[in-house]
């Protein structure tokens, strides 16, 4: 029989190995395009690991230009305001924009909903399972992204929507989330220093799409500080628009209760 001082370095190999292996398989870009739509930048990658390939689709944009706007459709899911996405945008002259947050099987937000400094819908408080963990949101001192904690609805609220869960916090990877449940994901991230993204993917985990967006191998454009997850699955959409009239529309499936767009300030 082999000594225990050989099964221990076969061991200690073994496990090398495995992490040579975990580490050749990390996540990498392996196809990127861009193109430019006005003053925002449309980014394409590709990005393959562990067997298998994510698509990522964001608009770069800056708070300089740029301030966030919450269409909603109200509460008769039959008489909806917009037929889609794409028509929502292009009413409110928006430059871009996705889909908004979660809402009920009857059609209601499950949070905080803000439209043009009107409250639609109150803050829930609670986390829900994380998807009404955090707040984005638009008024004073720009956009912002925090935690519903800390949120208070007297900083000059013009636009804002409860939805969750953060991806990203302070510079650092979220623990905890769902490494299941493979599906497209909309978010939007932030190097909070006016640089910010809205996003799209294709079929992805929470956990996968956290550390994605946190990985300056993928995220090269900036570092990214804070991401939060937008609603999902069906309901992921992305517009982008040209003000020649051009333009990029990445249908949603099911309908969806409210957008968030960005419209010049």
């Amino acid at each position: 029989m082999p000594s225990t001082l050989f099964r221990t370095f076969v061991a200690a190999l073994s496990l090398a190995l495995l992490g040579s292996s975990v580490r050749a398989q990390g996540w990498r870009v392996t196809d990127e395009t861009r193109q430019t739509y006005g003053d925002v930048e449309l980014i394409d990658k590709r990005v393959t690991g562990v067997g298998r390939s994510v698509q990522l689709t964001l608009v770069a944009f800056s708070t300089k230009d740029y301030g966030l706007k919450v269409i909603d459709q109200g509460s008769n899911q039959k008489q909806r305001k917009y037929s889609n996405l794409k028509a929502a945008m292009q009413a409110v002259s928006a430059r871009a924009g996705v889909n908004g947050g979660f809402y009920g099987r009857d059609f209601r937000p499950l949070g905080l909903v803000v439209s043009d400094s009107r409250q639609i819908h109150p803050l829930r408080k609670s986390s829900s399972g994380g998807i009404t963990s955090g707040i984005i949101w638009f008024g004073t001192g720009g956009i912002h992204i925090e935690r519903y904690q800390s949120f208070s609805s007297s900083s000059g609220v013009e636009q804002a929507l409860q939805t969750g869960p953060m991806l990203v916090w302070q510079g650092r990877g979220v623990s905890g989330l769902s490494d299941s449940n493979w599906r497209p994901r909309t978010f939007v991230l932030t190097d909070w220093k006016g640089k910010w993204m809205l996003g799209v993917s294709s079929a992805v985990t929470l956990n996968v799409l956290s550390k994605l967006l946190n990985d300056p191998k993928v995220i090269h454009e900036f570092t990214t500080n804070r991401a939060i997850n937008l609603d999902g699955g069906r309901s992921t959409g992305l517009y982008v628009g040209k003000e020649s009239g051009e333009n990029l529309y990445r249908s949603e499936i099911s309908q969806v209760r409210n957008f968030l767009g960005i419209v010049r300030k």
